[in-house]
């Protein structure tokens, strides 16, 4: 309707990330929001907010709007003039922040149901591998495309600056104006000077800019060869001399010298500021040139790093993908490290399309640099084990798959917070980018499955989950938190924030049941400890030391809080790079009890079970060997019953 909205539509769905950015030299914390789905986006959105928090006042990065002249949608900046693009409208899209970056994956928009793979999830994964195709059809509503922009500020937009403008030169033979060099052709002739000393070719860019490079194309006859010996220069004010000599003494003019072009064009990397640009032959020629391209952008302004357009890179998976993730909405996703320095996505969970619908998937993305991930990314898919607190357990199931979950990443490795940040020997027993196998955890909670009439079901009856997993990145487990249900705990919701705040788990919102959320939309928030001392059972009744919510028992204690007495015999060992406990209860001959008493196998006997047993200790007339089996002395006979 032509007018600026003051603050963001109301929606759900959309990707919001918290950064800063300079402004008149001061940090001004930010909320980035994008996308989402509402009403006054007609369906879904695409355009960009920034909230100064502390000032509470939301800026319009990008919007579309409906031109009454055309009908047709009209964008508040033109990403195409650039060749550029964004993301088109969508909702469920998973969002992370690395760093100063705001990554954005997959999501649900406009499209045709039909592009999709199929009604077979199975058969779309066997399409994809099959080498068909590594992506689906862009008709698809689901989207699988990964997008990243920076939270830090403006990123400028790189354009010819030089194309159309004002040119000069030192003097013109015949037709061949200065203007034919910044045409935008390389079809429509060349400019040329006479045989001048010290030929000159001139832009005016019209205002300062950021000069990046300046490319320079040779004219395609046969006096090429005359483009030698001459220089390239930069000024922020007009160059006025003819005189080289006067021009390469002023301070304020950068130059570089090209003695040769080795091809018919030459790219000069520049970087500095400047609204002139020249070249000048340093003896006596004519000086030809096809076409001048200077490419850079105009001098960023401090409004710009608060509400200047974002600069949006999309990433792909490659063309030669063994695999990547289909199409969906309503996953998570985290930044994480797989290394001192090197950063990692971690992709759980999601809907397609396609049946089984709800996803357990993890996939994991290393990141490389720009140039790479332009060219195509490789996602990986991990396989998890699930393990409780004290090894493997074989009845043990992951986490539902789900949708509109929440998660969280943490750079902590095993005690909490505090205590990795004062320990005295930080390489033990794990500190995120020193201990080689810490990568941190990602925290999982909730969300929206498949809605169940069974009432013992998790789900059931609306489909909605309240439970807490964390996955160690390091050991690739899944391993679930089970806190108490008798003091209040969280209802079961979808759709909720997530963020970990030291060793606090904390959730806010979403939508649950109509008897847990007054009309089903939910706005209180919960904490909960999932590191450090105060995230066990009982702080492990004092016997024990807590990491990731699990007791670490000391000798002579055992069980999920270290209450029970362990047995004679018994010994535990913790293994950090695996996360889970491995204990020998009894010499590894029995079974331990609550009491501390072992119950020993047939064939062992004693307090610790770490003696032979045999029957009638053989009577005294033979030696108990293996298996609680005698072996008689001569003259003696073994009786069985």
């Amino acid at each position: 309707r032509g007018l600026v909205p003051s603050r963001p539509a109301g929606r759900v769905g959309h990707v919001a990330a918290v950064g800063s950015v300079t402004v008149a030299g001061s940090k001004v914390d930010t909320m980035t929001i994008f996308g989402g789905q509402g009403p006054n986006c007609t369906d879904f959105c695409n355009d960009v907010w920034n909230y100064d928090i502390l000032n509470n006042k939301w800026y319009l990065v990008y919007g579309e709007f409906l031109d009454q002249a055309s009908g047709s949608t009209v964008g508040t900046f033109d990403y195409a003039a650039f060749g550029a693009s964004d993301p088109s409208p969508r909702w469920g899209t998973a969002g992370a922040v690395v760093e100063s970056w705001l990554l954005a994956f997959g999501g649900h928009g406009r499209g045709e149901p039909y592009a999709c793979c199929g009604y077979s999830l199975d058969l779309c994964r066997a399409y994809v591998a099959s080498g068909s195709s590594s992506q689906v059809s862009p008709l698809c509503p689901f989207f699988q495309d990964l997008w990243m922009t920076s939270l830090a500020g403006y990123e400028p937009f790189y354009s010819q600056l030089a194309a159309g403008k004002h040119a000069t030169q030192s003097s013109t033979l015949g037709s061949a104006v200065a203007r034919l060099a910044v045409d935008g052709s390389l079809n429509t002739g060349f400019s040329l000077t006479n045989t001048d000393s010290q030929a000159w070719w001139q832009v005016d860019l019209g205002v300062l800019h950021n000069i990046s490079n300046i490319t320079i194309f040779n004219r395609r006859d046969s006096e090429a060869e005359r483009l030698q010996n001459f220089f390239v220069l930069v000024s922020p004010i007009p160059i006025v001399s003819d005189r080289l000599q006067d021009v390469l003494e002023d301070p304020v003019v950068w130059n570089s010298h090209i003695m040769y072009l080795e091809e018919s064009s030459i790219a000069v990397q520049v970087k500095t500021v400047g609204q002139y640009v020249r070249i000048q032959l340093s003896g006596t020629d004519y000086l030809g040139l096809l076409e001048v391209q200077v490419w850079g952008y105009p001098l960023i302004e401090d409004w710009q790093n608060l509400y200047g357009p974002k600069r949006w890179t999309q990433f792909l998976p490659a063309a030669d993908s063994v695999e990547a993730p289909l199409p969906r909405m309503g996953s998570s996703l985290s930044g994480a490290s797989r290394g001192n320095q090197s950063y990692s996505l971690i992709l759980f969970g999601g809907f397609v399309k396609e049946r089984p619908f709800y996803l357990s998937e993890v996939w994991i993305l290393d990141l490389d640099t720009y140039e790479k991930m332009s060219a195509g990314v490789y996602w990986q898919r991990s396989e998890p084990s699930v393990r409780g607190p004290s090894g493997p357990v074989d009845s043990l199931q992951g986490p539902a798959a789900r949708f509109r979950h929440a998660s969280a990443s943490s750079r902590v490795c095993s005690l909490g917070v505090a205590a990795e940040s004062s320990a005295a020997d930080p390489t033990y027993p794990g500190v995120f980018g020193i201990t080689p196998w810490c990568s941190g955890i990602l925290v999982v909670h909730g969300g929206s499955t498949q809605a169940t009439q069974k009432v013992t079901a998790a789900a059931y009856p609306y489909g909605f989950l309240g439970d807490l997993w964390i996955y160690n990145l390091s050991a690739n487990v899944f391993s679930q938190i089970v806190f108490r249900t008798v003091v209040p705990y969280p209802a079961r919701r979808s759709g909720h924030t997530a963020v970990l705040a030291g060793d606090q788990l904390i959730i806010y919102g979403g939508q649950g049941g109509p008897e847990d959320c007054t009309g089903g939309v939910c706005g209180d928030s919960w904490s909960i400890p999932i590191s450090g001392p105060d995230s066990c059972p009982a702080n492990c009744s004092g016997q024990g030391s807590c990491e990731f919510g699990f007791c670490t028992c000391d000798t002579g204690f055992l069980g999920d809080d270290c209450e029970a007495q362990t047995c004679p015999g018994s010994k535990c060992a913790y293994d950090y790079s695996l996360h889970f406990i491995s204990c020998s209860y009894c010499s590894g001959n029995g079974n331990c009890l609550a009491n501390g008493t072992c119950v020993c196998e047939v064939g062992w006997g004693g307090k610790a079970c770490d003696s032979l047993h045999c029957p009638g200790s053989c009577s005294g007339h033979g030696s108990c060997k293996l298996g609680g089996r005698c072996e008689c002395d001569r003259f003696w006979v073994l009786f069985v019953n």
